[in-house]
């Protein structure tokens, strides 16, 4: 029993500890002035190897798109809201909110603590899964497993064979 909540505790501060390592890495996760999360999307798009110029019209034109605003903002409007030579608009503020909320919902995973029915030794303990289960393709079987391969359709070798048989009589 102790081991057990060992077990758990030892999961929960490394959960914590991941949480405060996304939360440091995005540290702007909790702006509320619309220019400094526009300047937090920008940082997104010069970390996947941009320049400036390119960053700011592919910021642009992902802004524009998410209002379904045309003409496009031009890159030159977005670096004077950022360099706060200008102000933004009411329109560039709703799209700056709306891919914001999609980008920082989309760095914090929600984590749970579940049980699951392995061979001995075969997961070892506070092991973190991430991929979705897949559903045994055997009709009758219908067990949800974690597949090692995307390929993988059923839970086991012996429902494999038993519906390899099936499709061969």
């Amino acid at each position: 029993m102790i081991s057990k909540k060992l077990q758990i505790l030892r999961f929960l501060c490394r959960f914590i500890k991941q949480v405060k390592r996304i939360l440091r890495f995005n540290n702007d996760a909790l702006a509320t002035n619309p220019v400094e999360k526009l300047k937090h999307l920008h940082s997104k798009e010069v970390k996947k190897g941009y320049g400036i110029t390119e960053s700011y019209g592919r910021l642009a034109l992902m802004l524009s798109h998410e209002v379904s605003k045309t003409p496009c903002w031009g890159y030159s409007y977005i670096n004077q809201v950022i360099n706060e030579t200008m102000r933004p608009s009411e329109i560039l503020i709703r799209a700056i909110e709306k891919m914001y909320a999609k980008y920082t919902q989309s760095e914090i995973e929600v984590f749970e603590l579940v049980s699951i029915l392995a061979p001995a030794g075969l997961i070892p303990p506070e092991t973190l899964v991430t991929t979705p289960p897949k559903k045994c393709l055997l009709e009758f079987c219908g067990v949800l497993f974690i597949p090692s391969n995307p390929n993988h359709k059923f839970c086991s070798t012996q429902c494999r064979k038993i519906n390899h048989i099936q499709n061969n009589n």
